[in-house]
This record gives structure tokens, sequence and C-alpha cells, in this order.
């Protein structure tokens, strides 16, 4: 799935205050998160995924640096979901789909996962977005699709971030 030219923010931590609200996760671009380099504010439609909510909002967000805990993002909203969840400007993507997943990884993947020990990676294939989160027990996938995908199969999966091939991939 192409993410050019969109906003994708897997947020995982929100601080609220009386201007809005500080939101920090994962940028899908590797950026900001705003699908284009250097961007920093988008104003407009966004949908908010999560296991319990969907809704689309209109609101403003942009990049903000708080010492200590890096480039986050500001948003202007007050009612925001229960961490974590998907921020996008794709309303049409669904989802979440969770998936436990078989996981042969590809020599690059492998040497991420050796290093990391376990993380959250934002992953594509060309029907999905989503988070891989990986640990030595599991490898779970949050997927998002445009439609009623279930996932119940997927092709190639990549690592957004660095256009790496994850490996060979099955659901469970």
């Amino acid at each position: 799935m192409d993410i050019s030219n969109q906003v994708y923010i897997w947020v995982t931590n929100v601080d609220t205050s009386d201007e809005g609200a500080v939101l920090n996760g994962l940028s899908f671009d590797g950026e900001y998160g705003f699908g284009v380099e250097d961007m920093r504010e988008y104003s407009g439609t966004l949908a908010m995924l999560s296991n319990k909510q969907h809704s689309i909002i209109r609101a403003e967000l942009s990049t903000i640096h708080i010492s200590g805990k890096g480039v986050l993002w500001n948003i202007n909203v007050e009612q925001l979901p229960d961490v974590p969840f998907l921020l996008t400007s794709n309303i049409e993507l669904t989802g979440p789909v969770i998936k436990n997943i078989g996981l042969s990884p590809t020599e690059e993947a492998f040497e991420i996962f050796q290093r990391d020990r376990e993380g959250s990676y934002p992953v594509c294939s060309t029907r999905m977005v989503g988070i891989l989160n990986h640990s030595n027990e599991s490898d779970v996938l949050i997927g998002f699709t445009t439609g009623d995908d279930n996932l119940n199969s997927l092709e190639e999966l990549e690592f957004i971030e660095w256009g790496i091939e994850v490996g060979k991939v099955t659901v469970e």
C-alpha cells in the first residue's frame, strides 16, 4: 500500500492539556508521519482506528519537540481513543485485524530482530498497512486495509521505514 502523501501515525501514548493532546508513537514514513519529506503539519480529515473505536474527525496536527522525549505530535482534539490506535488521513482504511503470524525472517530482518530483541515496526503489503509486534515468543500483526480483508493470507510484507522485506509470513 502506498503511504505517500498520507498521515500514518501509530499512537502509543497520549498526554492531554488545555490546548489539546500530545501524541507519542511511531511514524510510518520514518520522518514525521505525514507521508512527505520534511512536512510537519496537517490540517483536515483524519481517521482514528482502534480495537474499540473508529471515528472520523477534522483536526490540526503538527510536530513538536519536547526535551528528553524528541519529536512528538500535537493535535487539537479533546476526545481520543484508548491507545494504541492508528491516526491516518486515509479515511478508507478499516480495522484493525489482529493476527498471530508465523515468520521466517529474511537475513536483514533477522539482524533487526536480533538487534532489538523485541519491538513494534510499521509494515505494509500491497493490501494493508500495520504494525508488527515482534518478540522471541510471538509475532502479532495489527493490520488496516481498505474493504473487508481479514488478512487470512498475506503476500510480501516489508518494513515501511527501511523498504526491507520482512520474510515469509504465514497467518495462524
